[in-house]
């Protein structure tokens, strides 16, 4: 499951690929500005290059003087032709900016719901596996004319009882079936050759009779040590999801809670249901949720990444302030973009507590900064969130005031 401290990770990647991605549309538009003033080969009278070169250099320095105003404000006397190619390479900056950070939001949610399509696999893996035993039994059979040799003991997992309830549980068929999720006759094939590698499967398979305790445990060590362990199953995930690596811990705890749900719903306590006269439903696998409130918390995670980059302006003077004795610039950029994201949440989600937000980014910083990064975060956040408490930057609510004082 998804929790806010995962999603405000995430917002740490985005913003950051944001940063890369302005830095090199800065340097792309200074290059817009030079390109208007390349010699141009096929002119009639010799062209004074030097003169290009200086107008191209001056056409740079009025870009990075101007690029973040609402108009050009120091021209430095250019003439028009300079004037035109920095308005043109701001128009270029600024527009380009705008297509990367409206990417990187749409990529940024859309990885975050594909986990819940990730865990929806896992689970039908299972079952189109067991069906795929099933079939191979049955073409065993026909080619052995349908003699009965040693072939039935394979039928096993197809019949454990867990698959059999998510076989017919109509909220994953329905995943399924939505997220157009389908597994190749080869895959399965392939990976039915290591399930009969595997100690604990061989053993499950060879028991005469098996009760649900014993279809429990196989399902259990399935999902646990082979699906989002093994080798061939991890190959196979991290090539459909490139955030794989992230991604395998959030859909391991979603699988883990969905088996806790299964002993409540053993034949024991579909029987007491029965005689209670409960609707059968409630004895149905509850499947995980992405979070405990998808929309709400979708919606913290996308302003949080919106809100950072439209008041990243405001917010860098006062991080400067506070690392005066540091060019901002030196700033490591994952420690300058902890810090803009963890005020901006400050400033626009007024029910979170300060406190809260300072120890979800301070854990954020234990995982990508430096070492020495820790007390540096810590210092600017808490330094910088008593003086905007101060100057009503930062106004909290409900929830929020816990701390504030």
């Amino acid at each position: 499951m998804l929790n806010r401290r995962i999603l405000r990770m995430r917002a740490v990647q985005s913003y950051y690929a944001f940063k890369q991605c302005q830095e090199a549309n800065y340097e792309l538009a200074q290059e817009k500005v030079r390109s208007f003033f390349e010699p141009d080969l096929n002119a009639e009278v010799a062209q004074d290059r030097k003169e290009l070169a200086r107008q191209a250099e001056r056409g740079v320095e009025v870009f990075k003087r101007n690029y973040r105003l609402e108009s050009i404000e120091d021209s430095m006397g250019a003439n028009p032709k300079v004037l035109g190619s920095v308005i043109s390479a701001i128009n270029f900056y600024r527009q380009q900016n705008q297509k990367d950070a409206d990417y990187l939001r749409r990529y940024m949610l859309d990885q975050a719901e594909g986990v819940y399509t990730l865990y929806v696999m896992a689970l039908s893996c299972l079952v189109e596996l067991a069906d795929f035993i099933e079939e191979d039994y049955a073409l065993k059979r026909k080619r052995s004319q349908n003699q009965v040799i040693g072939y039935d003991f394979e039928r096993k997992f197809n019949q454990n009882e867990i698959i059999k309830r998510f076989r017919k549980h109509s909220v994953l068929k329905k995943e399924v079936e939505n997220r157009h999720i389908r597994w190749e006759k080869t895959q399965l094939h392939n990976w039915y050759k290591l399930l009969l590698k595997d100690d604990h499967y061989l053993r499950y398979q060879q028991l005469p009779e098996s009760n649900f305790e014993q279809d429990y445990l196989i399902v259990e060590h399935l999902i646990k040590r082979v699906i989002v362990e093994h080798g061939a199953w991890e190959t196979y995930f991290e090539d459909y999801d490139l955030n794989w690596s992230e991604n395998k811990a959030v859909v391991k705890n979603m699988l883990v809670n969905t088996l806790k749900d299964i002993s409540r719903i053993s034949p024991e306590a579909e029987k007491t249901a029965e005689d209670l006269g409960e609707n059968r439903k409630n004895t149905e696998i509850e499947l995980q949720l992405l979070s405990r409130n998808w929309q709400d918390d979708k919606q913290f995670f996308k302003d949080l990444f919106v809100e950072a980059i439209r008041g990243e302006e405001d917010l860098e003077p006062i991080i400067a302030e506070k690392v005066k004795n540091w060019d901002i610039e030196r700033l490591l950029l994952v420690d300058k973009v902890i810090i803009q994201l963890a005020l901006t949440e400050m400033v626009h989600f007024p029910s979170i507590p300060v406190k809260v937000t300072i120890n979800e980014f301070l854990e954020i910083a234990k995982e990508y900064s430096a070492p020495h990064s820790f007390q540096f975060i810590n210092g600017v956040l808490d330094s910088s969130s008593k003086e905007m408490l101060v100057q009503g930057k930062i106004r909290k609510s409900g929830r929020g005031l816990i701390d504030t004082k």
